[in-house]
């Protein structure tokens, strides 16, 4: 597992610490959401260091990443390559990196080969269900999709996109990561809750980015979380009654018969 992916399993389980009266999201690592910033080159990847990025994906020349995980500062630093190659993949693992970016229909199957580097797919948007499934046995870290274009009237992301989100997700098995347009929290969170907890973002948007995560809120209940983020509160509501008021039907039942 890639330290991404395992960023991604701390931000699930983020909770507030309190301090005094008030309560604070923790750190980098267990925000709830995470922010990967997009760099070209190590003085690009010391300064989302510095702007506590979570993770660093490097879009420069091969050669170049060990002087973006040398500046990384111990964050997990993946890398782009669309058309990734076996011997691509082989360097990346054997320089530290932590994950690869590829487009599956162009990158050799080799590049899906060392265990040590978690795999993200780039997905253009216009996968049927089949495909999705199909991408699903590669066993994906994750999958970086485009800033979703479905708004509403006022220009803030709809149910629709947000519906979206999730099937490709749960298709995939795997969280999604979206190249952010927008940074406000509310959006980061109906992001989140929509299986995609990852933003992508230029390295000159990290500070906003870090800064409007910060203000998202943990995630629910663990116990009640299923339900919740596929239920509106108010249906999930209404279900937990009929379920009651079903209980309370078989044991009267049960006492007449």
């Amino acid at each position: 597992m890639s330290k991404l992916r395992d960023l991604v399993r701390q931000a699930g389980r983020a909770r507030p610490q309190a301090i005094g009266f008030a309560g604070t999201t923790q750190r980098t690592g267990t925000r709830a959401v995470v922010v990967v910033a997009l760099v070209a080159d190590a003085e690009e990847a010391g300064a989302a260091a510095k702007a506590d990025a979570a993770a660093l994906l490097y879009t420069g020349p091969a050669d170049g990443v060990a002087a973006v995980i040398e500046a990384a500062a111990s964050r997990p630093v993946g890398c782009r390559l669309d058309a990734a190659t076996g011997a691509d993949a082989a360097a990346l693992a054997e320089a530290g990196a932590d994950f690869l970016v590829l487009d599956d229909a162009r990158a050799e199957a080799a590049a899906l080969r060392p265990p040590e580097l978690g795999v993200m797919l780039l997905l253009a948007g216009d996968e049927d269900e089949e495909q999705l499934r199909s991408l699903a046995m590669l066993e994906p870290e994750a999958a970086l999709v485009a800033h979703p274009t479905e708004t509403t009237e006022s220009g803030r992301v709809s149910a629709r996109a947000l519906t979206k989100l999730r099937r490709r997700a749960e298709l995939l098995h795997a969280p999604l990561a979206i190249e952010a347009g927008a940074l406000d929290a509310d959006t980061l969170e109906a992001w989140r809750d929509s299986a995609a907890p990852i933003v992508v973002v230029p390295a000159g948007r990290v500070v906003d980015a870090v800064a409007a995560a910060s203000e998202v809120p943990p995630p629910r209940d663990a116990d009640h979380r299923r339900e919740r983020s596929t239920l509106p509160p108010a249906v999930a509501a209404s279900r937990a009654e009929s379920r009651e008021h079903d209980h309370e039907d078989d044991e009267d039942r049960l006492r007449r018969g």
